[in-house]
């Protein structure tokens, strides 16, 4: 009996990841697609641990990424992955920085909605 081996091309560096809509609990983020990626892997900065927490994946090329705490500053790593039976390849390291593929987001604080008053 033989043992057969794959081996998968490591998928390259997210890039022009951007804001494309946001509010005071969500952002939507867009990047360009990576030729033979199976999808994208999603990270947020926790300045506590000094490292990035992953949040979650997407399939395409976008993630709303959402109950986001107000007037907070996001710092978001976006990593293209390929999968390959059980065996998950990352384009990037979760700790290596590469320009690209980490966006900063400010959450802003909800909107003062002004009541008119009669006096």
């Amino acid at each position: 009996y033989s043992e057969v081996l794959s081996t998968a091309t490591k998928p390259t560096v997210v890039k022009n990841a951007k804001v494309t809509s946001q509010n005071d609990k969500s952002v939507s983020l867009k990047w360009d697609k990576v030729t033979r990626a199976t999808g994208y892997r999603i990270y947020i900065y926790n300045k506590l641990k000094n490292s990035y927490d992953y949040y979650g994946c997407s399939k395409t090329n976008t993630i709303t990424l959402n109950k986001l705490t107000p007037a907070t500053i996001y710092k978001i790593r976006v990593i293209a992955y390929k999968q390959l039976g059980d065996v998950i390849v990352l384009g990037l390291n979760p700790k290596e920085t590469l320009e690209g593929a980490v966006i900063s987001v400010i959450i802003a604080p909800p909107a003062v909605k002004l009541q008119p008053v009669n006096l």
